[in-house]
């Protein structure tokens, strides 16, 4: 699927989604109004575009026609622009989930390797091994967000709430509602090919579930109670005897850096009660649930970031800290640069999100398309524009193009209820056909092998 917006504001349409079969195209215009609606069938008719106008919907306040014609996405471009129109092709903006976690991580693992290095300059040449194992413990922890950014939860009370708006929308269509798929149903678990995931997949799943539990707290307990205790001291801890005795063994020699990894071990905690917000959810949120969405994280960052500038004061105060080169000894401006960049990084994580929520979009598709086959035959091409425009308008905060749910509805009958709607004298009807399987690979278009049996019904003929 390709997304061209239209540049020059006295155009008859405000986009265009191009979809090729095998045969020529799909592409689904958009006119912003009526008026602009009824100039934008005639240029579609015109002998130089000649697409036909199969079906429309409002998605929005805003009219979007469906499309068929035989030339390719490059003839129909051409043919688009010739007539006055700035086509911009819209970049596939879905590897900017992680985006402030990986500028911020861009800060933190500079400031991580200029400890490493801090924590070998020591004056008298020894290993400043809380340092050492606080910088790495947090540069694992790095690895993660940047992979994974914020954690990623199913939002299981959207998606029921999307799926019972999909059936009050088909319900008066059909003389059995109560035939409709329950809200409760896993209909893409039902699917004769739905398999399995493996040990690996599971373990990626988990692993965007708990981004920040396992990357930007759990990591970091680590490197936190490390700067805090040293673990070259925690061998005469272990045998001081009492807890107190304990605790003077085993403390950063260092004031200010016991006191920072003490303040940073807080506001990870404190970052541990956070949850993601959950909108859809009917219960009402407490006082405490508010703290956990909107202020838990941001504190524990906030704490982090001021425990980080008392290490970067440390630093340049300390004289123990003080590190050696080239035989001569200064003020640890290595470390201080390192734990200032660290500080920048946790004042930045105010912007950054703790999770985000998703509604499982294959079990969205798979209880429309379930619904949809349930439809007296004569509705359905109407009633699959309808459906497409309830999704698409519901998910407008996920960005998605109206064309892209539309194929992926129609690809779905064809290929688990082995119906094709098909193109018909009437300009209400949808062309669809099983050439959608010659999607180019790299487009957001899904691939599906050849629905099973023979048994395809033809809609609209």
């Amino acid at each position: 699927m390709a997304v061209y917006k239209v540049k020059n504001i006295n155009s008859t349409f405000s986009s265009l989604e191009f979809t090729p079969v095998s045969e020529g195209n799909f592409a689904f215009f958009t006119a912003k109004s009526a008026e602009e609606k009824t100039q934008l069938t005639q240029f579609l008719n015109s002998p130089e575009i000649n697409q036909t106008v199969l079906g429309e919907a409002e998605v929005g306040g805003a009219h979007v026609l469906i499309t068929s014609g035989s030339k390719s996405e490059t003839g129909l471009m051409n043919a688009v622009e010739a007539k006055g129109n700035s086509l911009q092709l819209v970049p596939n903006d879905s590897g900017n989930r992680n985006k402030t976690w990986r500028i911020i991580s861009m800060l933190a693992v500079p400031g991580q390797f200029l400890q490493i290095a801090s924590s070998a300059m020591r004056k008298n040449h020894k290993t400043d091994w809380g340092l050492l194992l606080f910088a790495t413990s947090n540069l694992i922890g790095h690895a993660i967000t940047w992979n994974y950014g914020a954690q990623q939860s199913e939002d299981t009370n959207r998606l029921a709430f999307v799926k019972n708006k999909i059936n009050q929308t088909l319900s008066p269509h059909t003389n059995a509602p109560e035939s409709l798929p329950a809200i409760s149903d896993h209909r893409k678990d039902m699917r004769d090919d739905f398999v399995e995931k493996t040990t690996g997949e599971k373990l990626d799943k988990f692993m965007e579930k708990n981004s920040i539990y396992v990357g930007e707290i759990l990591c970091r307990y680590m490197g936190a109670f490390a700067l805090a205790f040293p673990p070259d001291r925690w061998k005469s801890a272990l045998r001081s005897g009492s807890l107190s005795n304990a605790y003077k063994a085993g403390r950063n020699t260092s004031e200010l850096s016991h006191y920072a990894g003490l303040a940073s071990l807080t506001g990870k905690t404190t970052s541990l009660f956070a949850k993601t917000e959950d909108p859809y959810n009917a219960k009402p949120n407490t006082l405490f649930d508010d703290f956990r969405e909107k202020v838990a994280f941001r504190a524990g960052g906030w704490i982090e970031a001021g425990a980080f500038g008392t290490l970067t004061y440390d630093a340049l105060r300390n004289p123990n800290r003080r590190i050696s080169f080239q035989g001569k000894e200064y003020p640890d401006y290595v470390g201080a640069l390192g734990s200032s960049l660290f500080t920048a990084r946790y004042a930045m994580r105010n912007w950054a999100k703790f999770g985000e929520k998703n509604a499982d979009m294959e079990e969205v598709y798979a209880h429309a398309s379930d619904c949809l086959a349930k439809m007296p035959k004569e509705k359905l091409p109407t009633l699959v524009a309808e459906t497409t425009a309830t999704i698409t308008e519901h998910f407008k905060d996920k960005h998605l193009n109206y064309g892209e749910v539309y194929s992926r509805l129609i690809s779905e009958l064809y290929k688990y209820h082995q119906i094709a709607l098909i193109k018909a004298p009437t300009p209400s009807n949808i062309l669809a056909l099983p050439a959608y399987t010659t999607a180019k690979p790299h487009q957001s278009f899904t691939r599906y092998a050849e629905p099973k049996g023979q048994n395809i019904q033809a809609v609209g003929t």
